[in-house]
């Protein structure tokens, strides 16, 4: 979890004396520089240096267009921009920045206005001042004109390229009071994938603040992007964004998108280790953890309530085809767990024999036709058996009408020039042995008049009191990561 702050340093950096905005910054600053590398009679104050020898600097001012040059002897330097920069920096992470980038200029041949002797004289009073260790005060030299608009925005696009670690900073602090216009305005631009806040010192302040319009057009950005992609269930995508944009730091957004990328891929283990990485601390995230371990502990009722809610998922994106086939594994799923529930008896194929199934079939005198279903655990056998359980051994409830819209979901509608249910669909279409397409149209004409829509209906009718049928579960998670969209920056 680190911070970082970035710097482009300018001709108003430095007070020399009483001294501003020199004709010749260049050669001012390097001779301040030479006199603070020599280290003699010079003491760290608290907006700057003193110098308590003799050594004398040429002062170059402009004055009504005219060049006045003249020597004094050095007293002081003050920082007047990078001070309550720092300072702000400081109030909010309660600490010192983890690393500093100073960008100052140093073109060939010089220019009396680089800024290069500038940027060296702050990275030598932060580490002394507020002890940043040098190796984590970078001074970046920049060799192009700093008055081009164009190769300022190829000097940052390039160096944030270059520097991919500060996507990882929690917060990433950028300077847009000094430098020139170029400079600011490029490096707020190129800077809009990290995790930033950009911070302006106001004329005649002594106190930085935060830009909150760039920051917060930065994230609100990145956010629609991201709450676009998880309103379409595509949190893969939606964690991608979300690792190249402002957002990066946040791991426990991370850890949850990876966890809803896993759970639509049936991993119900993977996703349950990574949403354990947050802290369960809001209901939505306790619910999803009790889901998740249920899931990963194969609950036949919990993984068809899964099954129906991604099939509505399915439906709402109009993806029919794996709609469909998540439809088909409902069916015979729920058939096959229920006639476990009903009876005790397994459906499970050993050495070609469904040895329990078949056992049950000899055992119970209410089955007159054993041959029809020895051996053949089918869709409609099963119905047909656990319509008979249901009359002659042990109450099944609701069972008419699951087995009801069932039916119906086996009857056949003309399309194609042929007669095909609906969960025919699945084995003629690109999901199992068939080329078929299916559209919205072609459902409502199998399953008029609604379709899809009709489909749901009638399975949430149904299904009831099987397994819970409430809110879909992934819009109370979509409706966190947008809680957490807007909280986390």
């Amino acid at each position: 979890m680190a911070y970082s702050l970035l710097y482009p340093v300018g001709n108003s950096d430095l007070i020399v004396n009483d001294h501003q905005r020199f004709w010749n910054f260049f050669d001012t600053t390097k001779v301040v520089l030479d006199f603070l590398s020599s280290n003699e009679g010079v003491e760290v104050a608290e907006k700057g240096f003193k110098f308590t020898g003799k050594n004398r600097i040429p002062i170059s001012i402009s004055v009504r267009r005219h060049t006045e040059i003249h020597e004094e002897i050095l007293h002081s330097v003050v920082l007047p921009i990078l001070i309550p920069t720092i300072r702000k920096v400081m109030q909010d992470i309660h600490t010192k920045p983890d690393k500093v980038y100073l960008f100052g200029t140093y073109q060939n041949p010089p220019d009396r206005q680089d800024t290069i002797p500038a940027a060296k004289i702050a990275k030598q009073f932060l580490n002394q001042k507020y002890k940043i260790p040098l190796e984590n005060i970078f001074v970046e030299e920049i060799s192009l004109s700093p008055w081009s608009y164009d190769k300022m925005a190829d000097y940052f696009r390039s160096f944030f390229e270059q520097t991919p670690e500060l996507k990882l900073n929690v917060t990433n602090y950028i300077s847009l009071t000094a430098g020139t216009p170029a400079e600011t305005l490029s490096i707020a631009l190129m800077s809009m994938d990290l995790s930033v806040r950009y911070i302006y010192l106001p004329r005649s302040s002594s106190e930085s603040i935060e830009v909150k319009l760039l920051s917060h057009l930065n994230r609100d950005r990145y956010a629609a992007i991201i709450k676009e992609l998880v309103d379409s269930y595509e949190y893969g995508a939606a964690l991608k964004v979300t690792k190249e944009s402002p957002y990066a730091p946040s791991l426990r957004l991370q850890a949850l998108l990876e966890a809803m990328r896993r759970r639509m891929l049936f991993d119900f283990k993977g996703a349950l280790e990574e949403i354990r990485k947050i802290a369960p601390t809001q209901k939505a995230i306790q619910m999803l953890m009790t889901t998740l371990s249920a899931l990963a502990q194969a609950d036949k009722i919990k993984i068809m309530e899964e099954v129906f809610h991604r099939i509505e998922l399915c439906f709402r994106k109009k993806d029919y085809l794996e709609g469909l086939a998540l439809l088909f594994n409902l069916v015979d799923t729920y058939l096959q767990y229920q006639f476990y529930a009903s009876t005790g008896y397994n459906i499970e194929k050993k050495k070609g024999e469904f040895e329990e199934f078949n056992q049950f079939i000899s055992e119970n005198r209410y089955i007159k036709d054993k041959d029809a279903y020895w051996n053949k655990p089918t869709r409609p056998n099963l119905r047909k058996l656990l319509a008979l359980i249901d009359r002659n051994d042990r109450r099944i409830e609701n069972i008419e009408e699951i087995n009801s819209v069932i039916g119906r979901l086996e009857q056949p509608g003309k399309t194609h020039e042929k007669e095909i249910s609906i969960l025919d669909l699945r084995n003629h279409g690109p999901y199992a042995h068939g080329n078929i397409g299916v559209t919205e149209e072609l459902l409502k004409e199998i399953y008029p008049p609604y379709g899809a829509e009709g489909i749901i209906n009638d399975l949430r009718e149904s299904f009831k009191t099987v397994f819970n049928i409430g809110v879909n579960p992934f819009e109370e998670i979509n409706r966190l990561i947008t809680e957490w969209l807007n909280l986390e920056i």
